[in-house]
């Protein structure tokens, strides 16, 4: 209690010099709006799971109701779910090759994650490294970390788990140049 106390009221006595903002936006729409000089942090999904899934109940929040709950945990029903192309694996290769291109066409400069292994939607280190590398100049390292797997269960496994709730995993840290 005391570290984290701590830790807060160092945070807090931090402050920005510049008034900054923050929007809501399409990643693949908003980069159109960068400019020279630029950077940008960019962590695409890279779950075939959309994460519309998992985020009801601070949208429950935000919307001061909730809506009618189905199934196990999936909240909204599926058609009311934000869709995001990264999260479908036809479509994420394309959708991270069109915010790239748009990002190195403002001539802006990037930092990119993505875990350095085969995700389920599609995408890979390596893969977002050569799609990376068609816009960019590229370096990398590697970082080791935890991922959240949101724990659950498997389907027909009573309530064995299906997995655990955290990995180690590589991650890749890009600094993407324009070329």
């Amino acid at each position: 209690m005391a570290k984290t106390k701590n830790a807060f009221e160092a945070t807090a006595k931090q402050f920005a010099r510049i008034k900054g903002g923050a929007e809501v936006a399409d990643a693949n729409e908003a980069a159109l709006q960068l400019q020279e000089g630029d950077l940008a942090f960019i962590d695409p999904p890279y779950s075939g799971v959309h994460y519309s899934r998992f985020y009801h109940v601070l949208e429950t929040i935000c919307l001061g109701q909730c809506g009618e709950v189905t199934g196990r945990g999936r909240y909204p029903a599926w058609e009311a779910r934000p869709r995001s192309k990264y999260s479908v694996a036809t479509e994420a290769k394309g959708a991270l090759d069109d915010l790239l291109s748009k990002v190195a066409s403002r001539r802006a400069r990037a930092l990119l994650t993505f875990p350095d292994h085969a995700c389920s939607n599609g995408l890979s280190g390596k893969s977002v490294r050569e799609v990376a590398g068609k816009h960019f100049r590229v370096s990398f390292q590697h970082v080791d970390s935890q991922f959240s797997t949101l724990g659950g269960t498997g389907d027909d496994r009573d309530d064995e788990a299906g997995r655990a709730a955290r990995q180690k995993a590589k991650e890749l840290m890009l600094v993407l140049d324009p070329k």
